[in-house]
């Protein structure tokens, strides 16, 4: 009798996987084709997430699809610059996912929080996924809104993850271009949310401007963040006083 109830407990969990893995499958093409479609500028992000969503309420999704679908999304997001781009895009209604009581964004932020968590050991291990990450973090906080508003809990980590590319001993030309994109990007949510923040971080990138060891290359992209902040955001004056003083410094450098 224990036999056999072993073998229906088996037999009912490779049916469950299968089916999980058939229904992910199907969405996993879906957001591949939403990828071709940025490449190509066509990406039609409204009815991707249609589709999306279509799969998970025609196919009647569990608790574990849910589970399982937030895991590969997040794992392609991570894969490749273009799939950030496109995630960063269709979250905003993906989010919303909920299924018998489980919610897309409990597992989709606990994957957030576990990689800003490792976000050293990342950077030290998977360059290139710790470059995604950290553009997949600074996107979100410009396009995901709650009821009209960024999301404030990810400021704190924003800027850090802005830091570590930006200044960090041992990051390289390729980190700090994206940090000075995603900054230019980000920056005014931060200076209206995170100001103090963004204040410390132009500090810091003032000395890796004027650093011996900052590649030429890194120089010319970090001063790029500083004259847009100069022309655009309109920070406190001290901080344009520091802009000055660096523009002056790095020119007679």
């Amino acid at each position: 009798m224990v036999i056999n109830d072993f073998i229906t407990f088996l037999e009912k969990f490779y049916l469950s996987h299968s089916s999980i893995t058939m229904d992910i499958n199907k969405v996993l093409t879906i957001l591949q084709e939403a990828t071709h479609q940025f490449a190509n500028k066509s990406l039609n992000s409204s009815q991707v997430t249609k589709e999306i969503l279509s799969q998970a309420y025609h196919n009647d999704w569990t608790g574990d699809h849910l589970e399982h679908f937030c895991h590969i999304y997040y794992t392609w997001t991570l894969e490749t610059p273009e799939n950030v781009e496109v995630s960063a895009v269709l979250v905003q209604d993906v989010i919303s996912l909920e299924i018998d009581g489980k919610m897309f964004r409990t597992h989709w932020f606990h994957r957030l929080q576990e990689d800003f968590q490792n976000a050293s050991v990342l950077k030290m291990t998977n360059r290139r996924r710790w470059i995604n990450f950290a553009s997949y973090l600074c996107k979100i906080l410009v396009n995901l809104t709650i009821n009209g508003a960024p999301i404030l809990v990810i400021l704190g980590p924003t800027c850090t993850c802005l830091d570590m590319l930006l200044t960090s001993q041992d990051t390289t030309s390729e980190e700090i271009e994206c940090g000075v994109k995603q900054l230019v990007n980000c920056g005014p949510l931060l200076t209206e949310y995170y100001s103090d923040g963004l204040e410390q971080l132009m500090t810091k990138i003032r000395h890796k401007i004027l650093a011996s060891d900052t590649p030429l290359v890194g120089q010319t992209f970090l001063l790029e963040a500083f004259s847009f902040i100069w022309e655009e955001w309109k920070l406190k004056s001290s901080v344009k006083e520091t802009t000055k003083i660096v523009s002056l410094k790095y020119r007679f450098h």
